[in-house]
């Protein structure tokens, strides 16, 4: 049925597409937006409405299906015939299935956008624009809009300061333009259920030179489904996918024991405040297990590199000249952990 396909893993890339000339005569970049579908009908087809009023050219969508119940990819393929729609057989989870939907996308750059956020009409032309400006930047980040409360997501240095330009050392799934060449280049997204699969992209991107930007020039409604989410099992999976992807790539040993010690009492604490105190015991093990079997992998990300994520979570860079001059010989973990600690007192 026009652009469907059945599958249970990548079939290998389509053939690269031809870009459409601009009104300039240059050649636009083709953007890829990769959405994945697990039982939430209604939201996805509000997304791909979004989606398709793009005012931006030339773009193809890629709807990957993670085996949904609801017939929701039967009203996908309906409402949007002209969408390449991947029929998988079972739930891949988020970032093995963002993987696959990548291995099949044909364009210059990756658009992800959960399947529970709306674009602004200009929203890709405005991401597309910032990421041709500076071509070390891997990743452009949107402003991203909570409906439920009407406030935009906090980057780290607070919501008074969301309308700010900067650097950083990470980015929020919800919606993200990725330079495609960078993310083959590091390999792409882990293979995580849930949870963690932006900050293991990321550390590679920086390691290997690339730039993260959140750009609030342009902005995302995320209306936060409650359709499949279990907050304990979330809770669970976003603390130990996050630390499985710190411990698969921090260098050496002392710094990742730092950093199991840190995340298990961070997750037992709010564990603790949120009442799953009866699943803590077997929850710590379960996440030190997966924690540790992590950092035996290979390879690492450079120390240096690690210097700059810690100095981008502490300060707010706003331009390239100050990027440039981080210190990346030095460490900046004693103000990593001042800030951290007074994030969890007023965030758990």
């Amino acid at each position: 049925m026009g652009n469907e396909r059945t599958c249970c893993q990548p079939d290998g890339l389509l053939e690269p597409a031809v870009n459409a000339e601009s009104s300039a005569g240059r050649r636009s970049p083709l953007v890829s937006a990769v959405v994945l579908s697990w039982n939430r009908r209604d939201e996805t087809l509000q997304c791909l409405a979004s989606l398709k009023r793009q005012t931006y050219a030339p773009m193809e969508i890629v709807v990957l299906d993670n085996g949904s119940t609801d017939d929701s990819a039967d009203a996908i393929a309906q409402a949007f015939p002209e969408v390449a729609l991947l029929r998988m057989p079972k739930n891949y989870g988020d970032w093995q299935g963002r993987d696959i939907a990548a291995a099949n996308c044909r364009g210059q750059y990756l658009l992800e956008v959960d399947s529970d956020a709306e674009l602004e009409v200009d929203t890709v032309a405005k991401l597309v624009a910032r990421m041709e400006r500076e071509p070390e930047v891997a990743v452009v980040q949107p402003r991203i809009i909570d409906t439920q409360s009407e406030t935009p997501y906090d980057r780290g240095f607070g919501r008074d300061r969301a309308d700010i330009e900067h650097y950083q050392a990470d980015f929020h799934g919800c919606v993200a333009l990725i330079r495609l060449s960078a993310y083959r280049e590091v390999g792409g997204f882990p293979h995580y259920l849930l949870g963690g699969g932006e900050p293991f992209l990321s550390f590679r991107l920086l390691d290997r030179g690339h730039r993260i930007v959140y750009y609030p020039e342009t902005t995302v409604r995320h209306a936060m489904s409650p359709l499949q989410r279990i907050p304990r099992k979330r809770y669970f999976l976003q603390n130990t996918q996050r630390l499985r992807a710190v411990m698969a790539n921090y260098p050496g040993f002392g710094r990742p024991l730092l950093e199991l010690c840190w995340k298990l009492s961070y997750y037992a604490y709010g564990a603790v405040r949120q009442g799953y105190l009866l699943q803590l015991p077997g929850d710590l093990l379960r996440q030190a297990g997966l924690g540790v079997s992590a950092w035996l992998g290979r390879p690492k990300i450079q120390r240096e590199t690690v210097h700059l994520i810690d100095y981008l979570h502490c300060n707010m860079v706003t331009s390239l000249d100050d990027y440039r001059a981080i210190d990346r010989r030095r460490s900046y973990l004693l103000s990593l952990a001042k800030r951290r600690w007074r994030r969890a007192r007023s965030n758990v």
